[in-house]
């Protein structure tokens, strides 16, 4: 599960910002003047995902479609929250935007989470009042924020001021069409493939000790070394079903990308980012998309 922190004692907030209004860009719909952003009518500029991270983009009213899940560790002030906002369903690592969301059961808010929350508490209400859950397409409207951050895989930090939340269409990704990267024996310990999009073929097995909490990772055999392949607890595409203590191995559960249960001696293929391939550790690869 994930844990909530809550500033109880005190928060001190230095926001300084220099609107401006900008010309579209070519995110494949068109710009909106949304009702106000604190209180003065604004035109959002359609975006593709990947065009915000530039420091040229630094302080634009932007609109963007992607997916909404929730960190492991979340900072909170109980008015508003950070979530993550990724390009592809299921994604987790790699290229993110920090969207800071109101809280509450307004329009443009997410629902408050508990203390200790999973991926199913993320609820959201959209401008027109239709319910969205994470990993289901939206379209957010704010003010964005581009800084240098040396921790950043690319030496930025983005963030979305969220002012308007809407559910679009979904759009199918044929993985077999992204530039991903194969793992194999040669490059399992490369780090320049750190939170880089890749992919893996074998079987599925279980380890001997299993740490579970939000997620459980399970081993794959790459080139004579286990691999941790790392799953979200969940009924859904790309998921595992919650695990019993005293478990068997029917007690794994997972799905597909369609949602489909997989047979667990059979082999499969998983993409998803990577997290430490260092010298001596292979890393995890978090899955995104599963297919048997």
């Amino acid at each position: 599960m994930g844990y909530t922190m809550r500033m109880r004692w005190l928060v001190i907030l230095v926001v300084v910002s220099l609107w401006s209004a900008c010309g579209s860009n070519g995110g494949g719909h068109e710009a909106v003047t949304a009702p106000v952003y604190n209180g003065t009518p604004t035109t959002y500029a359609p975006m593709a995902y990947d065009q915000v991270f530039d420091k040229a983009q630094d302080n634009q009213f932007v609109s963007l479609e992607g997916y909404l899940s929730l960190p492991s560790m979340m900072y909170t002030t109980g008015k508003t929250a950070q979530v993550n906002f990724h390009k592809r369903a299921y994604q987790r690592h790699g290229q993110e935007i920090t969207c800071n969301i109101r809280m509450g059961g307004c329009k443009n808010c997410m629902s408050t989470l508990p203390e200790k929350y999973k991926t199913s508490d993320l609820k959201l209400t959209a401008d027109d009042s239709t319910k969205i859950l994470a990993y289901e397409r939206v379209r957010l409207y704010g003010a964005l924020h581009v800084s240098d951050n040396a921790l950043a895989d690319n030496g930025l930090m983005v963030s979305l001021d969220v002012e308007k939340v809407e559910r679009v269409a979904e759009v199918v990704t044929d993985y077999a069409t992204l530039d991903a990267v194969k793992l194999d024996k040669t490059n399992l310990e490369d780090s320049t493939l750190k939170n880089v999009l890749t992919f893996a073929q074998g079987r599925l097995t279980i380890p001997s000790i299993l740490f579970m909490e939000n997620d459980i990772s399970l081993f794959m055999s790459i080139g004579g070394n286990d691999v941790s392949i790392n799953f979200l607890f969940g009924t859904g595409p790309n998921q595992i079903e919650e695990i019993p203590e005293n478990y068997s191995k029917a007690d794994f559960k997972i799905h597909d990308f369609e949602g489909k249960l997989i047979n667990l001696s059979k082999p499969v293929k998983v993409w998803g980012n990577r997290a430490t391939p260092r010298k001596g550790a292979p890393g995890i690869l978090y899955v995104e998309h599963l297919e048997q």
